[in-house]
């Protein structure tokens, strides 16, 4: 990488933490009856999304080396041969049942037997 490349990154990713700070500065005192509770928004800080910012500048839209390091650091960490990243949680569901399918398991599931789930077993 470019040194110019590196040092305007930076400038970039500063620029990001000075609008997280002054998101948070606007923040209001919460009064029980009046403030209004948003049930729902975004959920990251500026460090993801200058994560974001670096995968997108680094031209990767998909599942790139952040992603790779992240699959194999949750391996290890779960002690386990592999794991895969899924686009959502309901390709995640269906990777699992498709998975618990597998003549590899001796107990497997058969395209008739139940499956008793909660209603909504994605991230709603």
């Amino acid at each position: 990488m470019i040194k110019d490349e590196q040092a305007l990154k930076k400038d970039i990713y500063k620029i990001v933490e000075k609008i997280f700070e002054l998101k948070k500065v606007k923040e209001k005192e919460f009064i029980p009856g009046k403030t209004f509770i948003q049930y729902a928004g975004s959920v990251f800080d500026e460090k993801e999304v200058n994560n974001v910012i670096d995968s997108w500048l680094d031209g990767w839209f998909g599942l790139g080396q952040k992603a790779q390091d992240f699959e194999g650091g949750l391996a290890r960490y779960l002690g386990v041969k592999g794991s895969i990243l899924t686009n959502s949680g309901s390709s995640s569901n269906l990777l699992a049942i498709a998975s618990l399918m597998s003549p590899m398991f001796p107990n497997k599931l058969n395209p008739v037997d139940e499956v008793i789930t909660i209603a909504c077993g994605f991230r709603c």
